[in-house]
C-alpha cells in the first residue's frame, strides 16, 4: 500500500494490516474495486486500523474492521485537511475518530462499532452524507449535514451546525453547548434535548413522535418553526419559542419564579389551536378562547370565562392566586383539565370538565373554591387534592369518573358539601 511516500496508492485486494500514514502531504489511498472486495482488517486488534498523521490525505473505498482494543478506532485522524470518503467502517471499538481540524468525513457507512460511529474532538470539520450508528461532537465549529444516524447526535461544544440529518431511534442531545444551530433535522422515534445549553437556535426540525426538552438552566435559546409531538420547558428561562406545531402537549415547570419567564406566544399551536402562556401578569379578562393549552404562572386576578380549552393538555396554574374560571368547557385533554400548583384563592365554578385525566388537580394549594361544576368521564378522579388544605368543594356534579373526589397526602380542613357524587367506577369519596 506504500503509505509513506507514493502520492497515490491503489488497493485491489484485501489486507490484514495496521496502516500508519506518517507525515506525508497529499497522499491518496483508494480502492480500485470498492469496499465490497477491498477489506483492510487489523493485524493487531489493539491498534487503529488506519492512523493518519499527515495532511491532505484521502482514504477512500475500503471496508475497515476488527479493532477490538479499548479506545482504538477503525480510522484515527491526527492530521488536518484530510478526506475520509466512501468507506465501510464496522466491528471496531470506535468507527472514525477525528482529533485534527478541517477534515472531511463523507459518504461512509459506519456501523456496528462498540462505542461511537463518529467521534469528533477537533474543530472545523465537515461531516456529510454518512450513515452512522452515532455522532459525538466534543469540539467547536463543526458542520454536520445530511447524515443518517441510527442512534444519537450528541454535542458538548459550541458554534456547531447540525442540519438536514435523519436521526432514527435516538435524537439530538446538546449539553453545555452555546451558539449551536440545529436546523431542518428529522428525528424518528426520539427527540431533541437541551441541558445547560444557552443561546442556541432550533428551527425547522421535526420529531412527530418525540419531543423538544429544554432543561436544567438552558437559557436564551430560540426555538421556532419545529414540528413535534410535545415540548417540555423545565427550570429554564428567557427562551423565545414561536411558530412551533405541537401535536400533544406543552409542559412548563420550575422551582423558582424565573424558570417561568419564557416568551411563548400564540403562534405556537397544540393540536392545531393557539397556545396561551402568561407570566407575572394581573387583571386580565380572557373570554371566548378556543385553545388546547393555557398556562398562568405567577398571575393574579384573571377572569377566564366562556372559553373552550379542549383536546390538548388543559389549564396549568403555577403560583397563581385569586383567579376566576367560569362557564368554560375544559374537556378531552390528555392531562388534567385544570392543574393548580401552589395556587391559592382561585374560584372555579360552572365549568364542564369531562374526559380528562383528572378533572381538577390541586397540589399544595389552599383556599380555592370549586363549585357548581360538571365533572364526568375523567380517567382518574374528578377532583384530586394532594397536600392541599382549606379548600371549599360544593354543589358539583361528579359522575362516571374512575374516582369521584380524592384527598391524599395530608390534605386537611377542606369543606366538601352538597355535591352529587354518583356512578363512579371505583370510589365516590376517597379520604
Amino acid at each position: 500500500y506504500g503509505a509513506k511516500s507514493s502520492p497515490k496508492t491503489v488497493g485491489r485486494f484485501g489486507l490484514t494490516q495496521n496502516v500508519f500514514v506518517s507525515w506525508v502531504h497529499g497522499l491518496t489511498i483508494e480502492s480500485e474495486n470498492g469496499p465490497e472486495t477491498t477489506i483492510v482488517q487489523a493485524a493487531d486488534p489493539d491498534k487503529d486500523v488506519f492512523h493518519v498523521w499527515g495532511a491532505y490525505v484521502t482514504i477512500s473505498g475500503f471496508t475497515i474492521k476488527r479493532v477490538t482494543g479499548t479506545l482504538e478506532n477503525g480510522i484515527l485522524i491526527h492530521g488536518n485537511y484530510n478526506i475520509i470518503a466512501n468507506n465501510v467502517v464496522s466491528s471496531n471499538y470506535s468507527g472514525v475518530f477525528s482529533m485534527g481540524d478541517n477534515n472531511t468525513i463523507q459518504d461512509n457507512n459506519i456501523f456496528s462499532n462498540k462505542y461511537e460511529g463518529l467521534l469528533i474532538q477537533s474543530s472545523d470539520n465537515t461531516i456529510v452524507g454518512n450513515i452512522a450508528d452515532g455522532i459525538f461532537i466534543r469540539a467547536d465549529r463543526n458542520f454536520v449535514e445530511v447524515n443518517t444516524v441510527n442512534g444519537t447526535i450528541s454535542l458538548v461544544s459550541d458554534n456547531n451546525t447540525i442540519a438536514s440529518n435523519t436521526i432514527n431511534d435516538g435524537g439530538i442531545y446538546l449539553i453545555f453547548g452555546t451558539s449551536n444551530t440545529i436546523t431542518s433535522n428529522s428525528v424518528n422515534n426520539g427527540g431533541i434535548t437541551l441541558s445547560l445549553a444557552n443561546n442556541n437556535v432550533l428551527t425547522g426540525n421535526s420529531a412527530n413522535d418525540g419531543r423538544i426538552s429544554i432543561t436544567s438552566d438552558s437559557n436564551y435559546n430560540t426555538i421556532n418553526n419545529n414540528t413535534i409531538n410535545s415540548m417540555t420547558i423545565s427550570s429554564s428561562s428567557n427562551n423565545q419559542i414561536a411558530s412551533n406545531t405541537v401535536w400533544y402537549s406543552i409542559h412548563i415547570s420550575g422551582t423558582e419564579k424565573s424558570h417561568f419567564d419564557n416568551l411563548i406566544d400564540t403562534t405556537n399551536t397544540v393540536n392545531g389551536k393557539p397556545v396561551y402562556c402568561y407570566f407575572d401578569e394581573s387583571n386580565k379578562v380572557l373570554e371566548g378562547l378556543d385553545t388546547a393549552h393555557l398556562t398562568m404562572a405567577y398571575c393574579s386576578d384573571f377572569k377566564v370565562i366562556n372559553s373552550n380549552i379542549s383536546n390538548g393538555n388543559g389549564v396549568h396554574l403555577y403560583s397563581s392566586d385569586n383567579n376566576i374560571f367560569s362557564g368554560n368547557d375544559i374537556s378531552s385533554n390528555n392531562m388534567d383539565g385544570i392543574n393548580l400548583y401552589n395556587s391559592h384563592g382561585n374560584k372555579i365554578s360552572q365549568n364542564n370538565l369531562s374526559n380528562n385525566i383528572n378533572g381538577i388537580n390541586l397540589y399544595n394549594s389552599r383556599s380555592n373554591d370549586i363549585s357548581n361544576n360538571n365533572l364526568s368521564f375523567n380517567e382518574d378522579a374528578s377532583i384530586w387534592l394532594c397536600s392541599s388544605d382549606c379548600n371549599n368543594i360544593t354543589n358539583n356534579t361528579v359522575s362516571k369518573n374512575e374516582d369521584g373526589i380524592r384527598l391524599s397526602s395530608y390534605s386537611d380542613d377542606n369543606i366538601i358539601t352538597g355535591n352529587n357524587i354518583l356512578s363512579n367506577n371505583h370510589i365516590g369519596l376517597y379520604l
